[in-house]
């Protein structure tokens, strides 16, 4: 082998190691751009694109996802207390709970069970034990 034709195999040994180099640079498994990824971001992905942002006919969780970070809820529930406890998030306050009949009114029954409704007589359903119907 003459001088002449090391010579002339050298370049395309430098430019087929060169762009094995570039290859081997440009392919990682990042998928973000650089910079991306500098602060403490959370990527995720979605199997198909939301298909509704409205809090309350979504149904798929991944738009959960999503409308957690659009709408803030009144409630919440305190995560550490069991059984869980409703507590307002940016409600003043938890309102008292009203129960409603089929024409709309509301019960208004100090005992706090629906004044409409009456027991069966026998053991289970009297008001004095041992009574039966």
């Amino acid at each position: 082998m003459t001088a002449a034709a090391t010579h002339r195999g050298m370049p395309q040994r430098v430019l087929a190691g060169l762009g094995l180099v570039l290859l081997l640079v440009g392919c990682t498994n990042n998928p973000y751009r650089p910079g991306e990824t500098a602060e403490p971001t959370y990527f995720s992905s979605f199997p198909i694109p939301p298909t509704k942002l409205d809090p309350a006919s979504s149904y798929y969780s991944h738009e959960g996802d999503i409308i957690d970070q659009i709408y803030e809820p009144p409630f919440t529930y305190h995560f550490l207390k069991r059984p869980y406890q409703l507590v307002p998030l940016i409600a003043e306050e938890i309102p008292p709970p009203a129960y409603f009949d089929a024409d709309g009114r509301v019960f208004e029954d100090g005992s706090g069970t629906r004044g409409w409704l009456r027991y069966a007589d026998g053991p289970a359903g009297s008001q004095k034990s041992g009574s039966s119907g």
